[in-house]
Parts: C-alpha cells; structure tokens; sequence
C-alpha cells in the first residue's frame, strides 16, 4: 500500500500549499515570510524522511483519514506558521473533493501521474527557489520511477485504491458548483456534459494545475452562473480562505528568521515534529474511522467558520 498513500498524502498536501498560498496573499504576509512558509511546508512534504516513513509504516494498508488529518496537520504547522485544527478539518474536505473530482475525470490510471507532476510542478511555482526545486525534482522522479515499475494491473489497482478511500466523501463545494463542475447532489460534472464549459476544457487537459490561481484567467460568463457576478465570486473565495485561520507567529527577530531560512535551504527537516512523534500519533489511531459524508451545503459550513472566526 505503500505508493497509494504516497499518492494520496503527496497530491493532498500540494493542494494545501495552493490554499496556503492563496491565504498569505489574503492576509498580506511579509514575502519573506510567506516565502519561508512555503518552503518550509514544501521541504517537510517532500523529506526523503517522510517519504521513507510513510514507506515503512503502512505497509499493509490504505491510510485512514485520521492518519492523514494528523500528518498534513503536522507538516502545515511545522514553519512560522500556526493553524486552528478545526479550521484545517473543514480545509480538508475542500482539499479531499478537488482531489476527489480529479481522480473522477482520469481517462486511463497513467494520467494519476500526470497529475501529480502538475501539483509538484505547481508548488513549485509558489515563488520559486533552488532548494525547493531539487525536493520537486527528487519527488517527480521518485514517481516516475516507481510508476514504471508497476504493471497495468497494479496500475489500475493503486488508482482504485485511491477512489475507494475518496468514495465515501460526498461534500457540496459551492465553488465547483459555480464553476459548473459539480452538481448540487454532489456528484461531478462527466465529460461529455462539460464540454461546453470552457473552463472544463481547459482543465481536463490540466488536472492538478492550481484552480485558485485560474479563476481570475477565465472570462466572468464561463466560470460563474448568469446571476452571480465577479465579485460574488472573489467573495466567496475570499470566504474559502478565510476558514484556514493562518497565524504567523512574531516573536522571531530578523536575524532569527534569516537562519531559520538558512537552515531549512541545507538540510531537510520537519521542525516541532519527529517521525518518532508522528508514529506514535499515528499508531495510537488504528481504529477504523469511516470519513464523513455531508449533505449539507459547503457555503453553510464555511458561514459557521467565518461567524466564529469574528
């Protein structure tokens, strides 16, 4: 099971560094400590450390969902940065159902790949730097490589592996829904209905490019319904974000942050966490938890967020 999860953690948690990102911007975070966040959110994920031991420790079985809640969790508060775990609960259901509905418009198990290249790709472009890109390069080309050596067989099972642990979440996410993606009862948008879509055309041949960051490259008409309009739009994304109550902490001098900045350019590591800590957490989880399934509107659960973050 060791390369489904793999799979599963890597391609989630780029989907945590785009919202990440989005958040920084939000909140108008100092680019240099933006830039640290980053990279050392992006380090920690692609550690040859983490990679081996995931690769050691669940081999036998497909992660839980509580595994994964306390390994993103883990990595995301490794920097400057803190989050609300409950903030970071809600994040991953968004998190989950993009994934989710990229795994659904897969053509063939090959593109499974494709698409965590882009993600890696596209972490990669949050402001980029030399360190950051050997970890990418090292993380593509340990995919590439394992890929390789799977048959189709095995191939089309680690994919659905991967839709067996998605079934079960059925979230209604109101901005796939209003870029007609998703359907109100939760399902997603086939191809042969989004073809008219052409924000659908674009990112079918695209899947694991930042979809935040491609909203605003879309005319209003193709990405919103008639009624709705920009601003609603910027609106409810801003909403999106502000659930993933970000906080950097400030009581770090310059000439801290710049040798915190050093040290994570050298050597790779996942600060206010080891892996002996992450087995223990993880170990101590073994009972089988079945992921929520939510009928209810994404927008109402992102209003009871944002009410209690005022």
């Amino acid at each position: 099971m060791t390369l489904p999860n793999l799979f599963l953690l890597i391609n989630l948690g780029c989907e945590m560094l785009y919202i990440i990102d989005q958040r920084l911007t939000a909140q108008n975070i100092a680019k240099d400590k933006s830039a640290l966040v980053l990279r050392e959110v992006t380090m920690a994920l692609l550690s040859p450390q983490f990679f081996q031991y995931i690769m050691t420790t669940f081999t036998e079985e497909l992660i839980s969902i509580s595994q994964v809640r306390i390994l993103l969790a883990d990595i995301a508060c490794c920097s400057l940065m803190r989050l609300d775990m409950q903030s970071l609960d809600k994040l991953l259901d968004l998190m989950i159902m993009v994934f989710k509905w990229q795994m659904f418009l897969l053509s063939n198990p090959d593109e499974l790949l494709n698409v965590t290249f882009r993600h890696l790709n596209g972490i990669g472009k949050l402001i980029p730097e030399q360190g950051k890109m050997i970890s990418i390069d090292q993380a593509n080309q340990f995919f590439f490589t394992h890929w390789n050596e799977l048959g189709e067989e095995q191939r089309c099972g680690t994919v659905k592996k991967l839709q067996k642990f998605l079934s079960p979440f059925n979230v209604r996410i109101s901005l796939l829904m209003r870029m007609r993606l998703q359907l109100r009862d939760g399902s997603f948008v086939d191809k042969i209905t989004g073809s008219s879509n052409d924000f659908f055309r674009y990112y079918v041949n695209n899947l694991g490019e930042n979809i935040y960051e491609k909203i605003n490259h879309f005319p209003q008409c193709q990405i919103v319904e008639a009624k709705s309009s920009k601003e609603n739009m910027k609106g409810e994304i801003d909403c999106l974000f502000r659930q993933f109550n970000v906080m950097i902490t400030e009581d770090q001098d310059e000439k801290e942050t710049a040798k915190a900045s050093n040290e994570i350019q050298n050597e790779v590591k996942i600060q206010n966490t080891t892996l002996d800590e992450l087995r223990k957490k993880c170990k101590f989880d073994d009972i089988e938890e079945a992921p929520p399934v939510y009928e209810d509107n994404f927008e109402e659960l992102l209003s009871m967020i944002d009410g209690n973050s005022k």
